[in-house]
């Protein structure tokens, strides 16, 4: 369904214990396997397991994946699409 280069990692965590789960915990730990076989237990018998959280490893996949680090622009929005309101935003205000 999606083009390119694909990688799916498993975290040895529920989907909220793995995003509030940060570098450190000893506990933790994830699964990589660049194969992408159909059965999900094929998948994870021939994975490899990484101890640690799985920040790290995602960090590195954005970076190999990200431009250079460039400067934010000094200005919100641009000719085609104005800002519509000051921080923190219209949407935030209740009637």
């Amino acid at each position: 369904m999606l083009g390119g280069r694909k990688e799916f990692c498993l975290s040895s965590s529920g989907h909220i214990q793995s995003v509030i789960n940060p570098p450190g915990n000893a506990k933790a730990k994830y699964f990589l396997n660049p194969q992408h076989p159909a059965d999900p237990d094929t998948w994870l018998a021939e994975a490899r397991q990484h101890d640690g959280s799985w920040w790290g490893h995602w960090r590195d996949w954005l970076v190999a994946r990200s431009g250079p680090s460039r400067l934010a622009p000094e200005l919100l929005g641009h000719s085609y699409y104005p800002p519509q309101a000051d921080a923190p935003g219209i949407y935030v205000f209740s009637d």
